[in-house]
């Protein structure tokens, strides 16, 4: 999957060849059934297998993604977003390449937050901000797309009461929402590495550097 999606710069591609060779190598190993791949269920008259059972889980996020990119549509055409990216421009914090890498932090996180931890939905809502403000201050495209996922998949996304992926493990493994929280350790050290980078500048490099 991963030399598919490098190759072609096309990740459904990837997706779609590491699925169907992930199956036929677990048939083949005998790790599954055919049957529980795709199969009938007479008794219920319904369809199952990991198939149905993956493409009922995303229906779910597809319905959550079509809502967001409504929203933006509506945001974008009123301007709002220009807007937002504006004010965030002509702010005095935003003024440095530095100070704009912070606000950018902040505005993910507060977005991933209000999002219920949906990182999907918040990279797509912040995102065009983001980018404007990065393309601004002459961050690298590599550096923007960077921060913006590393900080929405780490600490924002974890927060305890606010996060669905937190509720989902806390109902599935009886343990309180703080307790699930606090044993992702990889969410906030990830958090840290981007905002120690932010404050010092490691890995900063800018667009017309390359």
């Amino acid at each position: 999957m991963l030399t598919v999606s490098t190759k072609t710069r096309n990740i459904y591609q990837g997706i779609l060849v590491g699925l169907v060779t992930g199956t036929i190598v677990g048939l083949i190993a005998g790790l599954f059934t055919p049957a529980q791949v795709f199969s009938n269920d007479a008794a219920n008259n319904a369809a199952v297998g990991f198939l149905i059972d993956g493409i009922n889980n995303i229906l779910p996020t597809c319905a959550l993604v079509i809502s967001v990119f409504g929203i933006m549509g509506i945001l974008s055409d009123a301007g709002m977003l220009n807007l937002i990216a504006e004010k965030i421009l002509n702010s005095k914090m935003a003024g440095t390449a530095k100070g704009a890498e912070l606000v950018c932090m902040m505005g993910i996180a507060f977005t991933t937050i209000l999002l219920g931890g949906v990182t999907s939905a918040s990279i797509l809502t912040f995102g065009p901000i983001l980018n404007k403000i990065g393309a601004a201050r002459n961050i690298h495209p590599y550096r923007r797309a960077n921060l913006l996922d590393g900080t929405a998949n780490s600490l924002p996304a974890i927060i305890p009461f606010m996060s669905v992926f937190v509720f989902i493990g806390s109902a599935l493994t009886g343990l309180s929402p703080v307790v699930v929280a606090g044993g992702t350790i990889y969410g906030f050290v990830l958090f840290f590495v981007f905002l120690g980078a932010v404050l010092t500048g490691w890995g900063c490099q800018k667009e017309e550097e390359t």
